[in-house]
């Protein structure tokens, strides 16, 4: 074994640990750093061994080593400790918040004479609002659409939903009056303010006759149309007396965004994407005063203005509304079941199919057309109701034409379409919407 390497003064021990000697002293005494005394001709001398002063070096390393990782562990507790209390105290102040937002969302109604009473889920009212006009309750039994195969023809008249993608509900209310005047649509925030309000009816001259601006809502509708996650509101309004149809498309703010005019009314609406572009297109079903035939009505979004196809000069005719924009507008025939019934039919009802298929029902001999996306007809076919009102008919004499009479291609054959300019059989878009698709 090797001769130990002794430090002989507090020089020495200092310069050894790279610090000052009042630093090397302060560490014997407070630290129990090893250092030796003895006693020479009545004179203390000190010194250290190097390898015990290299081990209490270890040694005092090891310690503040174990003393940090313990430090180290004691905070990550207190911090996990911290965080655990501080998501506990978030989760129950989201669930309060949520629990107090929830209750205050609108989600059902009451009429009361002329108050609109709204409430939440749990049924606690929210909010009322004086409509200062007698409502028919009876308008305002269909809530939704659950368990129907076809909505297309029931009038909705309230409706909860976030239209402006603030993540707030306003309640849409179609004020539909007991004695059928002054008629409207009313938009709220959640909380109860009025944002907007619209009346569809307006006077308007046809022919030689001012029609009145007495119109009843038939129906409506608040569908996004172009999936931007603001809502359109679609407004179907009759006249209370003649024949014209007032189309009304308003964005999220109550503002018109587009208006078509129909003469005769439309009482049933669906809503399609024909083409896979992401807009869905407005589909309405109804009559044509002017031709005595049902008819079927496409509009798009992108451009919605004028009239339906009338004749010039007739009292169906509207000089003051330009050329319509309809997308397709279809004329359906007449039949001997149909005419037995009324002077003419309409399209009653518009059911839309998975497979790619439209089905139309008229209201009266309740013949069912069936079109592709390109409002092609398919085929048509005589449902129950038809053929119990054929037999019906015929055992009170009312009918001496055999079932055969009724040709199913004839009536495919002679559906008519609006090119724009003039009727055709051939199954086409209107040519404005031919040269808007080929511009775009």
């Amino acid at each position: 074994m090797g001769e130990r390497k002794i430090l002989s003064s507090w020089k020495e021990i200092a310069n050894y640990l790279k610090i000052r000697v009042r630093t090397a002293q302060r560490w014997e005494e407070k630290l129990g750093l090893p250092v030796h005394r003895m006693e020479k001709l009545n004179k203390t001398y000190v010194f250290a061994y190097v390898d015990e002063i290299d081990r209490w070096l270890d040694e005092k390393s090891q310690k503040e080593k174990s003393s940090k990782k313990s430090l180290l562990k004691n905070k990550k507790l207190i911090f996990g400790l911290i965080f655990s209390i501080l998501l506990i105290s978030a989760s129950i102040l989201f669930l309060r918040l949520s629990t107090h937002s929830n209750n205050l969302i609108p989600s059902d109604f009451k009429i009361n004479n002329s108050q609109l009473v709204i409430y939440n889920n749990s049924g606690k009212k929210l909010w009322n609002y004086d409509l200062q006009t007698q409502i028919d309750p009876v308008e305002y039994k269909w809530k939704d659409f659950t368990g129907r195969k076809s909505h297309s023809n029931i009038p909705l008249n309230v409706f909860f939903q976030d239209i402006d993608h603030d993540n707030r509900i306003n309640v849409i209310f179609v004020a539909q009056t007991k004695y059928n005047s002054n008629e409207k649509v009313l938009c709220f925030d959640e909380k109860g303010k009025l944002l907007w309000s619209f009346k569809p009816g307006r006077e308007i001259k046809y022919g030689d006759y001012l029609i009145s601006p007495d119109f009843d809502i038939r129906l409506v509708r608040v569908i996004d149309l172009n999936n931007d996650g603001f809502f359109e509101i679609v407004i179907i309004a009759n006249h209370k007396i003649h024949f014209p149809t007032r189309v009304t498309v308003l964005n999220y703010k109550g503002k018109i965004i587009g208006e078509y005019w129909n003469s005769g009314h439309l009482p049933c609406v669906e809503f399609l994407d024909l083409n896979d572009d992401g807009l869905k297109e407005i589909i309405l079903g109804g009559v044509n005063n002017n031709y005595r035939k049902a008819c079927l009505v496409v509009l798009d979004i992108r451009k919605i203005e004028g009239s339906s196809p009338q004749v010039k000069g007739s009292r169906y005719y509207s000089e003051e509304l330009k050329a319509g924009t309809e997308k397709y507008y279809i004329l359906i025939p007449p039949n001997e079941l149909g005419k037995l019934f009324h002077i003419y039919e309409c399209v009653s009802s518009i059911d839309i199919f998975k497979e790619k298929r439209i089905e139309i029902c008229t209201n009266f001999s309740k013949i069912i057309y069936d079109f592709d996306y390109q409002m092609r007809a398919n085929y048509v076919y005589f449902g129950d109701k038809f053929m119990f009102q054929y037999e019906k008919l015929k055992r009170e004499g009312k009918i001496n034409k055999p079932l055969s009479s009724f040709d199913k291609n004839k009536l495919i054959s002679d559906i008519l379409y609006w090119d724009g300019e003039k009727w055709i059989q051939k199954p086409t878009m209107t040519k404005f919407w031919k040269n808007y698709e080929s511009k775009s």
